[in-house]
């Protein structure tokens, strides 16, 4: 329990000192489970959808090292669409959230001017009418954007949108961590491959370690194959 906090009803008739003890036990249990960053972008849209007042669906997009959008995940199949038309036109609240770093509000897509081709889409195909999205960083990364919608008109209150963006900020170090996790595992699983690569030329050309790491390098240059691709090839033909 969180106390010392202000138990005084919002517009939504929640209580604020409810809604901080579920945002710290939303916070424990994204830093303590130990999650792919699928699982855990699956829990960022769960959570986001429980605890972010209008909600209606949710969906996380994530970005690649150059700056592309590699995944999305969703609740549900209006979540998907909205990423979907966003993907395919090029604009919208979650790519403008990406760009700025910012938190950007829709609250009726009907009178929307920024992105005319996405907001023409999105009334046109979907039901949705309020957006809310919201950049994912951990320092000076940006990693994806988390991005929620509703299907009634001015969902999202101040209330809605502060709670918003502190859930963002412990989603973000979330994703970070599972992220680190998985760059870990698979340098420990190159690591691996490559010894075995090496204990396998070593044996059969009767050569030490030295000397067989070298001539990995050297397929690697004259072939342009990063050696943990050559040391996995390798070692999947034993």
């Amino acid at each position: 329990m969180v106390q010392g906090v202000d138990s005084g009803p919002d517009l939504n008739g929640r209580t604020v000192g409810a809604d901080a003890q579920a945002l710290a036990q939303a916070a424990l249990d994204l830093h303590t489970q130990r999650s792919s960053i699928q699982l855990t972008s699956e829990a960022v849209t769960t959570a986001a959808v429980r605890l972010i007042h209008g909600a209606d669906g949710a969906s996380v997009a994530l970005l690649a090292g150059n700056g592309t959008v590699r995944s999305n995940v969703s609740t549900d199949a209006l979540a998907a669409a909205m990423q979907g038309i966003q993907d395919d036109v090029g604009e919208g609240p979650t790519r403008q959230s990406l760009r700025t770093r910012e938190t950007v509000l829709v609250c009726d897509l009907r009178g929307e001017t920024r992105w005319t081709r996405f907001t023409s889409a999105a009334v046109d195909n979907t039901e949705a009418r309020s957006v809310l999205a919201l950049a994912l960083c951990a320092g000076t990364d940006v990693l994806g954007a988390l991005t929620v919608h509703s299907r009634a008109i001015g969902a999202f209150s101040a209330h809605a949108v502060a709670g918003a963006t502190a859930l963002a900020a412990h989603c973000a170090l979330a994703l970070m961590t599972s992220t680190h996790e998985e760059q870990f595992a698979r340098a420990l699983a190159s690591r691996d491959a490559i010894g075995q690569a090496k204990g396998m030329i070593m044996e059969r050309y009767n050569i030490d370690a030295q000397q067989a790491f070298a001539m990995l390098s050297t397929i690697s240059q004259n072939t342009n194959t990063p050696v943990k691709v050559l040391a996995e090839r390798l070692t999947s033909r034993r």
